[in-house]
């Protein structure tokens, strides 16, 4: 069906509840254009040979520039507005990552639904509305305020979003695990208790070497206590604690409902939408976090907590337990995981922040508190990697994918559905002419876009590829021919091993890519610079050199020591 050409109705499907009603109903819906808004909801459509069309038809068609940073901004002028406190910790801010989705995704939408408006011209349209669970669909928020035809509005069960509590197997498992925890705690008086957040992989070399102390890995969710080279790290988990204040913050919660549409400076057609999403946000995710941040108080408040790690300073209960240990003068430190790009988007306020290098470095000290201390090191996980300058002679080519779920998968930021498709028929296409070397896409597990692989590798006429989920990383690109990212940090990996790397992008995705400003990296936005790196590097390998990412990274195999040093000097 032709833009422009009016259809008599759409309908906007957005999960599998909405396309399986769609489906069992289909005879009710008879000259009506079925508009996707999720990779679930067009897989089935084409399973069962529906005609439809995709909110990615019409992505080109809307300016999605700059929709990050100007969510970022309001974001932040909703949490300053807001006086919501718990133990005198500013509670919104701990959510200020899923706030900036909201609104990001509110003028993403928005966008789209407005211009499929203006290009299809229906008389009528048919949204969707879950009548259990919690949150609203993204075209029920928005359809009243965008749409001034007429609306038929269709009820149906099926929750995506749910209150999630632990099932009866694992509470046993997790209550006799903190118990052992807190044994072993309290056993160990003359030792410095570090609690460490990341696992067994961010925090592998330091824990050996700090294994005088006392070393206990954290989590809100149920994980393996695990050893590493004979030292025993048992794990804790804060499952969460009662408090009488948890019943007067549930007043103050109730009043700032009240007065959140008020506070909130932003179009009116957005309004609704932002707004009943940061209520399913608060509802189904303020009270576990509150409960575990009474837990991290009782722990500080009984000095059984000396140090803490963490390897990241954006989740909820990372930014509380920061703003906790800053009260009891417990010391933090935040290591650097990922690449940073233009804009850092939060404000930290941790003792330490050690980051990889220089470039880092300069980003985080315009967003961080003047207490803290802001120290190149590298990065610790990667100490053990070794570098090779040798020829790649395994016939094998890595494509190391963006694996971005679609609720935080930003237009200007992200790669999209559409573009993951286009880049794949890039590569595909590259492969074909080079068929004595097999395609290793490496995604995560779970990753919910994995099937857009088969799907455009049929479409291409494309087999020589393998999808692995979990394996040896260092070892995946340390052997291949040539290593192909997006904007991952497996492209730091690769360069580390001392592979050649190309990075496959957008031309407008440049501000994202910190590979843009990484020397003897080859960014790449066609399939014909795509062939031709790859060859390239086929007929004459070029190792990585160390030198060329020096500021970006520093890599002498002793960011550990590095660390070790300063905390043994400064902190214990």
């Amino acid at each position: 069906m032709k833009d422009g050409k009016s259809v008599s109705n759409l309908i906007f499907l957005e999960n599998k509840f909405q396309v399986e009603n769609y489906l069992k109903n289909k005879s009710k819906y008879k000259g009506v254009l079925p508009i996707s808004f999720n990779f679930e909801v067009e897989k089935i459509l084409l399973e069962n040979h529906i005609s439809f069309k995709k909110d990615e038809d019409y992505e080109d068609k809307i300016n999605l520039k700059n929709i990050s940073s100007e969510a970022m901004k309001d974001t932040w002028k909703i949490i300053k507005k807001s006086n919501l406190k718990y133990r005198e910790i500013p509670v919104l801010e701990l959510f200020y990552y899923d706030i900036f989705i909201i609104l990001a995704n509110s003028k993403k939408y928005s966008l789209l639904f407005k211009k499929i408006i203006e290009l299809e011209k229906p008389k009528k349209i048919i949204v969707f509305n879950s009548k259990n669970g919690f949150g609203k669909e993204n075209i029920f928020l928005l359809a009243k305020e965008n749409y001034s035809g007429k609306i038929i509005l269709v009820n149906y069960k099926g929750a995506l979003l749910s209150k999630k509590s632990k099932s009866l197997i694992l509470y046993p498992i997790s209550s006799v695990q903190k118990f052992l925890t807190l044994l072993r705690i309290g056993l160990s008086k003359n030792k410095n208790k570090i609690f460490t957040s990341g696992g067994k992989i961010y925090f592998m070399d330091l824990i050996n070497k700090l294994s005088k102390n006392k070393i206990i890995d954290f989590s809100d969710r149920l994980r393996k206590s695990f050893f590493i080279r004979g030292i025993y790290a048992p794990f804790y988990e804060f499952s969460g604690q009662e408090s009488p204040l948890q019943k007067t913050f549930q007043e103050d919660l109730s009043n700032f409902k009240k007065e959140l549409g008020s506070s909130i400076h932003i179009e009116k057609e957005r309004q609704l939408y932002i707004i009943e999403n940061i209520y399913t946000l608060l509802e189904l995710k303020i009270t576990n976090v509150l409960r575990a941040l009474e837990e991290a108080y009782s722990l500080f408040n009984k000095k059984k907590i000396d140090l803490i790690f963490l390897s990241e300073d954006s989740a909820p209960l990372s930014r509380g337990i920061i703003k906790l240990a800053n009260k009891f003068g417990v010391k933090t430190c935040v290591f650097q995981h990922g690449l940073m790009t233009y804009g850092v988007g939060t404000f930290t306020y941790a003792d330490y922040y050690f980051v990889f290098g220089n470039v880092s470095k300069k980003a985080i000290e315009k967003n961080c508190s003047k207490k803290t201390k802001v120290l190149s090191v590298g990065c610790p996980r990667y100490d053990s990697f070794e570098w090779n300058s040798a020829k790649r002679n395994k016939k094998e080519i890595v494509y190391a994918m963006e694996i971005t779920n679609e609720r935080v998968m930003l237009p200007d930021t992200h790669l999209t559905r559409k573009r993951q498709k286009e880049l794949l028929k890039k590569m595909f296409r590259v492969m074909k002419k080079i068929p004595d070397y097999k395609l290793i896409l490496k995604i995560r597990p779970n990753w919910e876009l994995k099937e857009i692989i088969p799907l455009v590798a049929k479409s291409e006429e494309f087999d020589n590829y393998e999808i692995i989920e979990k394996t040896d990383n260092p070892k995946l690109l340390s052997e291949a021919a040539g290593v192909i990212v997006n904007h991952s940090t497996m492209g730091v990996e690769a360069c580390l091993l001392g592979n050649a790397l190309i990075s496959l992008s957008y031309p407008d995705l440049d501000k994202v890519n910190s590979y843009k400003k990484f020397p003897g990296v080859n960014v790449v936005y066609t399939e014909k610079a795509l062939e031709s790196e790859i060859k390239k590097q086929i007929k004459s390998f070029i190792p990585f050199k160390k030198k060329d990412i020096k500021e970006n990274i520093i890599f002498e195999g002793k960011s550990s020591e590095k660390v070790v040093e300063i905390i043994k000097k400064e902190l214990i």
